[in-house]
């Protein structure tokens, strides 16, 4: 999950809460508080961040391509081309969510994040992520909100 406020946005993917101003304090207050699922977890930690002054637009679908899963896991750039097509691993790679310009392949980090807990569990990164579902379920929720509070 990234959250995205339109005051300190910090360049750059937001790959840990804590490097861009949301501790680990309050990821743990959100989950100690009972809260029962990601979304409502997100929900949690957004009003959270509200209360520090921020204002949450949306939340990012964090799509990276092959160049950026290989930095962000350690590996090169070819280990993972050839985790994408099967050639080496376990197989089973997610398929590209899409195409940039230029024919270039993005998925969804959460995706190759679950299939990196499966066949790498050393490389996964085990933070708060959101599946494409959960990101559109905390939308909903967020606009509900929202909606509910400007008839109020």
């Amino acid at each position: 999950m990234r959250i995205a406020p339109r005051k300190t946005v910090t360049p750059g993917p937001y790959r840990h809460a804590h490097e861009h101003g949301i501790s680990y304090a309050i990821l743990s207050k959100a989950i100690d508080t009972g809260v029962p699922d990601p979304v409502s977890i997100a929900l949690t930690l957004a009003t959270v961040v509200e209360k520090l002054g921020a204002v949450i637009d949306d939340i990012d679908d964090d799509l990276v391509d092959l160049s950026e899963v290989a930095e962000r896991v350690g590996r090169s750039r070819e280990t993972v081309r050839l985790w994408s097509l099967g050639r080496r691993g376990s197989g089973e790679f997610p398929l590209p969510s899409g195409l940039l310009p230029g024919s270039v392949k993005v998925w969804e980090w959460d995706a190759v994040n679950t299939w990196l807990s499966k066949h790498h569990p050393t490389l996964a990164e085990y933070v708060l992520l959101l599946s494409r579902v959960e990101r559109a379920e905390f939308r909903i929720a967020r606009q509900s909100a929202s909606t509910n509070s400007h008839a109020a």
